[in-house]
């Protein structure tokens, strides 16, 4: 792991050695080694800096909080709790993506659960209620698809049907959720290529990535046979 930016906390003093997983939070990192063990460096205030023991498949982490999903498909969750968003719930997962103060999962099943700090509409229950302990499954994404990944950023989550549609929630002030407008959401809404007209709605998703306050997306384009990459936000 090669690491560059801002080390006031030593974020950057990675560990030697081979990793499969990496992931950067705003003044730690956290690793996972062929080993499936976790290993974090920089700021360790909240505890975040003592991952929990185990083997591990997949490391997030957020403002405060970490959060990795276990050999077994469970979300395990250390650091900053003040909001319930290191308080997982039980079950078996196949994605976790840690935001501001809130975290959001992919079940097996295919539905997507968050929890944690609600003040934009942060887990897409269709209020601003904070969730400490219940788990509401996001509201607007289209059941009958399934959901394949979540990421989320400071105040906005996106989630990655199976049929390659991308939906996201939260704050807007930037235009992050790509509706084309910079109105809070708090329910998905489906992102746009071009306007909020279903004809140009963004389709065959491979691959997006969250922000703090953009997002951007790669889709296939069948008639070219290439890329389109769209980037609604601000970095």
């Amino acid at each position: 792991i090669e690491c560059w930016g801002a080390n006031g906390y030593g974020e950057l003093g990675s560990p030697a050695g081979t990793f499969d997983v990496l992931a950067v939070g705003y003044h730690n990192t956290c690793a996972i080694p062929s080993s499936g063990s976790l290993e974090c460096w920089g700021r360790a205030a909240y505890g975040h800096g003592s991952p929990p023991s185990g083997s591990f498949e997949y490391a997030t982490s957020g403002d405060f909080h970490s959060c990795a999903l276990t050999a077994t498909d469970s979300i395990e969750c250390w650091g900053l709790n003040d909001y319930g968003q290191a308080d997982p719930p039980s079950g078996t997962f196949q994605n976790v993506s840690a935001g501001f103060r809130h975290t959001c999962g992919v079940r097996t099943s295919g539905v997507v659960e968050c929890w944690g700090w609600n003040g934009y509409g942060t887990l897409g229950t269709d209020d601003t209620t904070q969730r400490s302990s219940a788990r509401d499954i996001v509201q607007g994404l289209p059941a009958e698809e399934g959901i394949n990944d979540v990421k989320c950023g400071y105040y906005h989550c996106c989630a990655l049907t199976r049929r390659g549609r991308l939906f996201c929630w939260g704050y807007n002030n930037h235009g992050q959720l790509g509706d084309y407008s910079t109105t809070q959401r708090n329910t998905a809404v489906e992102v746009s290529s071009g306007s909020d007209t279903a004809s140009t709605w963004l389709r065959d998703v491979v691959h997006f990535a969250v922000g703090d306050y953009s997002t951007c997306a790669y889709a296939a384009d069948d008639d070219l046979g290439d890329y389109l990459e769209s980037c609604p936000g601000e970095p």
